[in-house]
């Protein structure tokens, strides 16, 4: 649930020039400042003192729950994602199930040109 929540303020922080409505019973708390695109938060199974946020533009960072704060380094930057528009740029991140001991995750995202301009 916290996640999930995390990535409404997130998605609310990203989006800038509307006004907020209010909801009753519901609070929006700011957890980062200083991202650029982020549209996916996620974590590793049982981590439960870190958030991994994927922003758009192809970085993903990492906010230590316990600081409040973001890891000065980002956990992994793509480059050459020259489209982050709409739907284009690194689009999501999922662990495996056996994160803690094979250190595997996937990635979502496009590569420029794609399947329809015929890119690699």
């Amino acid at each position: 649930m916290k996640i999930a929540i995390c990535c409404l303020v997130l998605a609310t922080i990203s989006v800038s020039g509307l006004q907020a409505a209010t909801a009753p019973g519901l609070d929006a708390v700011r957890v980062a400042s200083g991202l650029t695109q982020p549209l996916f938060v996620t974590a590793p199974p049982g981590d439960t003192g870190r958030l991994f946020i994927v922003q758009q533009n192809g970085e993903i960072r990492i906010l230590n729950l316990a600081t409040g704060t973001l890891n000065s380094t980002a956990f992994l930057t793509l480059t050459g994602l020259t489209d982050t528009r709409g739907e284009q740029g690194l689009l999501g991140m999922a662990f495996d199930p056996n994160y803690a001991t094979n250190g595997k995750f996937y990635l979502n995202f496009t590569v420029p040109g794609g399947a329809f301009g015929n890119g690699g």
